[in-house]
């Protein structure tokens, strides 16, 4: 393969998506992505580089010509880009920082394009006397990119996507696309956090941990569940039992100083070393609120990721069991290791008073919310629901492991 050192002249973190059958279908994990925009000064040309965070792995690597339509969609995170009948989608992250690195990329972007435009209409003979690097520095002109912040991508073992490059070339051919990018930030998964040489302002998008779909988070195999669960929750758990939070009285129940919480919620969504404080801070409330905050504060609760009559059709033992396979994954793995680990307080009910009953009426309320309900009688009517549907999950799974 050949060697470019063609430089990265906008950039961003984003979930990379691929148009597939009218769907837009995340690429990679799903997870974020590092996009660049690459501007090659020797031939005039520029592509569109995307390489997932979490794997290295190559997600896009795309020409950037004449012919391409860079558009943003009415929701200002959502950026489409369009080439050779082959379509992708740009998520950014939603913090104003974001949005506006994203308008700056997309405003980039659709230069680059307008500019290539322009010199197509040229004349054959304009076009030998144009500058390989016109459009870059009608760009700096602009004030759309700075030199001075150019970043070396160092050396990419990767084919470059450059059709300038390719004119021999059979055009039926297309250019390789599995390839890896060795360089930058990464995923350690011993530490199960982003590190690498992030600006500060991505490190917090990357680290959070509340707030944030579970197929986004560094997550971990725990045997007997289809997929993965989070870590924060795992070591949240961990924490718990380590501090002998399963035979606190009333633990679920109480809560913590919200300072402290506060305190703690924040260092996670960092990803400092919160686990020494919290165990300094030797509060077992703290962390099992933190785990009820984590279902109370996802985009889309756990109980809402299936239709509301699957919850209220659904109250005794079998059909909880049965209605549990409607639940889409992550959340279904997810919602059967809560239901797991209320089994293991409920082992304490002597001590800590929390049986199966009171686990739900305390953790049942963070798993939805109401907002789709115009009537509020209607939506404490399924909130009953939502807590005997929970309550009677707990009861199925403590029957399989009395039956083990």
């Amino acid at each position: 393969m050949s060697q470019t050192k063609e430089q990265s002249i906008k950039s961003s973190y984003v979930v990379v998506y691929e148009l597939r059958d009218g769907n837009w279908e995340p690429l990679g994990t799903g997870g974020w992505s590092e996009v660049h925009l690459c501007s090659d000064c020797a031939d005039g040309t520029f592509r569109i580089l995307a390489w997932s965070v979490d794997t290295q792995d190559v997600l896009m690597n795309v020409s950037v010509s004449e012919a391409c339509v860079y558009k943003q969609s009415q929701k200002r995170n959502f950026h489409t880009f369009k080439n050779t009948g082959m379509k992708w989608g740009l998520g950014f992250h939603k913090s104003d920082e974001a949005l506006t690195l994203a308008d700056e990329f997309s405003e980039t972007v659709k230069s680059v394009i307008s500019e290539l435009r322009t010199q197509a209409s040229k004349s054959a003979i304009s076009k030998e006397m144009q500058h390989p690097g016109s459009t870059q520095h009608l760009l700096e002109q602009k004030g759309l990119i700075n030199p001075k912040k150019f970043k070396s991508l160092g050396a990419l073992s990767i084919l470059p996507a450059k059709p300038s490059k390719h004119k021999a070339h059979d055009t039926n051919i297309d250019d390789p696309n599995k390839v890896k990018h060795t360089r930058h930030g990464y995923f350690d998964k011993e530490k199960q956090k982003f590190v690498g040489n992030f600006p500060d302002s991505f490190k917090l998008v990357l680290n959070k941990q509340f707030g944030v779909p579970p197929k986004q988070l560094p997550s971990k195999v725990v045997p007997g569940y289809k997929a993965k669960i989070p870590s924060v929750l795992i070591d949240l758990n961990a924490l718990l039992k380590k501090l002998g939070g399963y035979e606190v009285v009333g633990i679920f129940r109480l809560a913590p100083e919200g300072r402290k919480n506060d305190m703690i919620k924040g260092q996670i969504d960092r990803g400092e070393d919160w686990e020494e404080k919290l165990n300094d801070v030797n509060d077992v409330n703290l962390c099992a609120n933190l785990l009820k905050v984590w279902f109370r504060e996802l985009p889309e609760p756990i109980m809402n990721t299936v239709e509301r009559k699957v919850i209220e059709m659904s109250q005794d033992i079998e059909s909880v069991a049965a209605a549990t396979k409607k639940f889409p994954e992550p959340n279904q793995s997810i919602l059967l290791w809560l239901w797991d680990m209320c089994v293991e307080v409920a082992e304490y009910e002597a001590k800590n008073k929390m049986g199966a009953q009171n686990l739900a009426i305390v953790i049942g309320p963070n798993l939805f919310n109401t907002d789709s309900f115009e009537n509020p009688m209607l939506a404490m009517t399924f909130s009953g629901k939502v807590v005997t549907f929970f309550q009677r999950g707990i009861e199925w799974r403590q029957k399989l492991r009395s039956q083990d």
